[in-house]
């Protein structure tokens, strides 16, 4: 009886990037059972594999995808909630005989990017206006920071509306509005990272509930060797996206981009014509000065050269 081993490579030539594969040794009957795996291009997930069964046989098939899912189909297209290397495995059955191949397949990264989340308090109904106005709003922001880039800005991902079931969180609960907004972004972290990769993206929230005394807070801390990056928008920002303000000085685009700039990595400074213009101790002191006005605000030298070489910006 022979064995043969080999070592193959999936292309995944619709997106240029390699697909390595390891195949095992199996007993080799007559006939050759082998498969070919290509990965669209897609900025979210899922990311849609499609699977070529190029095995001698016409006989059954019995696919094992690695993700919970399986098939019968001869070559099947499969959605892939998340990126990584996953052992697939094909079984061909003809007669009495059945021949298996497994190969591990690597679905790429997305690239990484701006998630952006409109959660629905348990209190409230969906708004659809909005989920409408953070559409219009996400792609002016992600223009002002790519021309104060040189063109270099952050990739944007499709809104994704979910409900945050935790009723204490409005603000006459809070006595300390800092800490109850740490509060919720660590909840939300906690439940968007259970559907996004937090190595791949920053979690930009839209949470419609009234918070005293702040608009939204920002957080790029590190836990356990992972970036937790969650940028949160608080009631009247997101009343503020909802209408023209005709001074100009738009609170919702403002807190917006600022708040996004906190979970890039940015911290407050005094410069009153800039996006971070805010307190820069812990005692919550905020300059006596006007808020800065979206978009004529200014990024800080010191601020580009962060967001040049963050790994966020391209």
């Amino acid at each position: 009886m022979r064995f043969f081993c080999l070592i193959l490579l999936v292309c995944a030539g619709a997106i240029g990037l390699p697909m390595a594969c390891s195949r095992e040794a199996t007993m080799a009957p007559s006939r050759n059972v082998d498969f070919m795996a290509t990965a669209a291009r897609s900025l979210n997930y899922p990311i849609r594999v499609q699977f070529v069964n190029v095995s001698d046989s016409t006989g059954a098939a019995q696919w094992d995808f690695g993700n919970g899912r399986s098939s019968k189909e001869f070559s099947p297209v499969i959605p892939y909630d998340s990126s990584g290397s996953f052992p697939v495995r094909l079984t061909v059955t003809y007669g009495e005989l059945s021949q298996s191949v497994m190969k591990r397949v690597e679905v790429p990264f997305r690239r990484i990017s701006v998630a952006v989340l409109y959660m629905v308090p348990k209190e409230r109904d969906f708004d659809p206006g909005l989920l409408a106005a953070i559409r219009k709003a996400m792609p002016i922001v992600q223009t002002w920071y790519g021309q104060r880039l040189s063109g270099q800005t952050f990739t944007l991902n499709t809104p994704i509306v979910d409900t945050l079931h935790c009723s204490r969180y409005s603000y006459e609960y809070g006595v300390n509005s800092i800490d109850l907004l740490n509060s919720i972004s660590e909840e939300i972290y906690k439940k968007t990272a259970a559907k996004l990769n937090p190595n791949e993206q920053v979690f930009l929230v839209f949470y419609p509930m009234g918070i005293a005394s702040a608009e939204g807070v920002g957080i790029a801390t590190q836990q356990n060797g992972i970036d937790r990056r969650v940028g949160l928008i608080g009631a009247s920002a997101c009343q503020s996206l909802t209408k023209t303000d005709p001074s100009g000085q738009n609170l919702g685009y403002w807190t917006t981009a600022h708040e996004l700039g906190h979970a890039l990595g940015l911290s407050h400074n005094l410069n009153p014509d800039a996006l971070m213009f805010g307190p820069v101790d812990n005692s919550g002191y905020f300059p006596d000065a006007p808020r800065p006005v979206f978009l004529t605000c200014q990024l800080t030298s010191g601020d580009k050269v962060i967001l040049q070489n963050s790994s966020f910006i391209r």
